[in-house]
C-alpha cells in the first residue's frame, strides 16, 4: 500500500526544483550584468550616474512646489485652507504626472546606453532632456508669475508670486540628461579609435626576427 503524503512530496519536488532553477538563472544574470558594468569603464559609470540623477531629479519634481502665491506676510503653506489649493502648484498638479513617467524611461535608456553601448538608448536620452527643458522653459516658466487671481481678493502689494524649487530640479534634470547623451555619444566615437589603435598595432611576433639556423 503507498504511503500516504508521497504523491504530495512527489508533486512539491518538481516545483522546488523549478524555483531552485529560476532563483539560479538570476543569480548567474546578475552576476552577469554586474561584470559587464564593472567592464565597461568610467565613461559608461558617468552616463549611468547622469542618467540615474536625472531620473530620480525628475520624480522629485512631480513631488515639489513649482510655483506658488505669497499672501501679505504668509506663506501659501500657512494661508487658510481654503486657498491652498490655490496658492500653490506641485509639479504633479502642473504636469499630470509626465516627468515621472519620463523619469522611468530615463532609467532605462541610461542602463541601455550604459551598459548595453545602445545609440538609440543614448539619442533617446538627449530627446528626454531637451523634452523636459521645454516643458521647464516654455509651458512652466510664464505659469510663474501667476497669482491665481488671488490679487482680486488680497490686491496686488498683497500677492507675492514665487517660484517653487521643484522648478530649478526639473531644469537640473533636463540638463542631466542631456550631459549623459553627450557623455554616452562621446564613449562611442572614443571605441572605434581605440579599435582602429590596436587593430593598426604590429603583433609582438612579428616584430622578432626569425633566426636563421642554416
Amino acid at each position: 500500500m503507498p504511503e500516504r503524503g508521497a504523491g504530495r512530496r512527489a508533486a512539491r519536488e518538481p516545483t522546488s526544483e523549478v524555483s531552485r532553477a529560476k532563483r539560479v538563472r538570476k543569480g548567474v544574470w546578475l552576476r552577469h550584468f554586474i561584470a559587464r558594468l564593472a567592464g565597461a569603464g568610467p565613461l559608461a559609470w558617468a552616463v549611468l550616474a547622469l542618467g540615474l540623477l536625472a531620473a530620480a531629479l525628475m520624480v522629485a519634481t512631480e513631488f515639489s512646489t513649482i510655483q506658488s502665491v505669497r499672501i501679505g506676510e504668509s506663506t501659501c503653506g500657512a494661508a487658510e485652507e481654503r486657498l491652498r489649493d490655490v496658492c500653490e502648484t506641485g509639479g504633479g498638479e502642473q504636469h499630470n504626472w509626465s516627468l515621472l513617467v519620463l523619469g522611468v524611461l530615463t532609467v532605462l535608456l541610461a542602463f541601455g546606453a550604459a551598459v548595453g553601448r545602445s545609440r538609440p538608448a543614448a539619442v533617446a536620452l538627449g530627446l528626454v532632456g531637451v523634452v523636459v527643458l521645454f516643458v521647464a522653459l516654455v509651458l512652466d516658466r510664464p505659469t510663474l508669475d501667476d497669482k491665481r487671481g488671488l490679487e482680486v481678493f488680497f490686491g496686488e502689494q498683497g500677492t507675492d508670486p514665487q517660484t517653487g524649487g521643484g522648478y530649478t530640479l526639473e531644469i537640473l534634470a533636463g540638463v542631466l540628461a542631456l550631459l549623459a547623451c553627450g557623455a554616452a555619444l562621446l564613449r562611442e566615437r572614443v571605441r572605434p579609435q581605440d579599435q582602429i589603435r590596436r587593430r593598426d598595432r604590429p603583433p609582438a611576433a612579428d616584430a622578432e626576427p626569425i633566426p636563421d639556423r642554416s
